[in-house]
């Protein structure tokens, strides 16, 4: 990815089943301009592609009163639904995206707009956004919509795994032998926490309950500081916080829980898209420039 080092703005772009979220940032982190536009989910990569370009395009004119150059955004963050590993390739299905599987986001909009691009899984991008936010270095973020999606961020970096798979907290099997779901396991925790389970108070005390054990597993294997909750579902029911730190009071061991707090995003529906921006910034950051050519002297002879 090209240098270039703090200067100049990003954009993140957060992909969405039916909407794209996008933002640019200067190099100080500050948001300048935020829009949305329509996912054309059942057109296949391409015409996602021209659509992230189109709103790069946006962007560059944006705000009014502070037009951005074209070509002064340095580089784009793209978060996605699906596994996508460290080069932007996007690994399985992604839900609600026709014919994502297979391809090289990252590649496909560096060549489609002529400008770097990180792409990486939506939920990790929360993940890094609040861990930044929050200046934690060892956080896990859980995403509870009508599926469940985790992100883990480690000594500051975020944990991506083989494939992009880590994080995939959803298909933890909290209770063996369960309902079924539709990754071909049992009992997984998506099946009792995620938006279609829970339906009334009885159901949201057992969503919490399986939650909690779903984390207790975590903490044993991660020791984060901080569990973040965010997703349509707190937001819906923003009482599940406290009910899942009561459970988890019996769910987890003591001496991790007692050094770990779970709480409520802070970034709310615009985290996926804050984190995308950060991941872009970080990444011009971190790349190193390439040492300079020795000269040619013509000669061949050991020095």
């Amino acid at each position: 990815m090209p240098g270039g080092g703090m200067n100049g703005c990003v954009a993140g772009l957060d992909l969405g089943g039916s909407t794209l979220k996008a933002g640019l940032f200067d190099a100080a982190g500050r948001l300048l301009h935020q829009q949305t536009a329509a996912t054309p989910a059942g057109s296949g990569p391409q015409a996602i592609v021209d659509t992230i370009s189109t709103t790069i395009e946006s962007l560059r004119r944006r705000p009014a009163d502070s037009p951005v150059a074209a070509g002064a955004i340095q580089a784009v963050g793209v978060g996605s639904p699906g596994l996508i590993d460290n080069s932007g390739r996007v690994h399985g299905p992604a839900v609600n995206l026709l014919g994502w599987q297979g391809t090289s986001l990252s590649e496909m909009v560096t060549s489609r707009c002529g400008i770097a691009c990180v792409a990486g899984n939506d939920v990790n991008f929360a993940a890094l956004a609040e861990a930044r936010h929050r200046a934690c270095d060892n956080l896990v973020f859980i995403a509870l919509g009508t599926g469940i999606g985790g992100g883990i961020v480690s000594g500051g970096t975020l944990i991506s795994g083989n494939l992009g798979m880590a994080g995939e907290i959803g298909h933890v099997v909290v209770e063996p032998g369960g309902r079924g779901c539709g990754c071909g396991q049992r009992g997984c925790v998506e099946q009792y926490a995620g938006a279609r389970a829970v339906t009334d108070e009885t159901a949201l005390q057992s969503a919490a309950r399986m939650l909690a054990r779903a984390i207790g597993y975590l903490l044993s294997i991660v020791a984060p500081e901080l569990v973040v909750i965010g997703g349509g579902s707190v937001e819906r029911f923003p009482q599940l916080i406290e009910l899942v730190n009561t459970a988890l009071q019996s769910e987890s061991f003591g001496y991790i829980r007692e050094r770990t707090l779970v709480q409520p995003s802070q970034l709310g529906y615009r985290a996926g898209m804050i984190g995308a921006a950060i991941a872009a910034r970080e990444a011009i950051v971190t790349v190193k420039p390439a040492p300079p050519a020795l000269p040619n002297t013509g000669s061949t002879q050991a020095k």
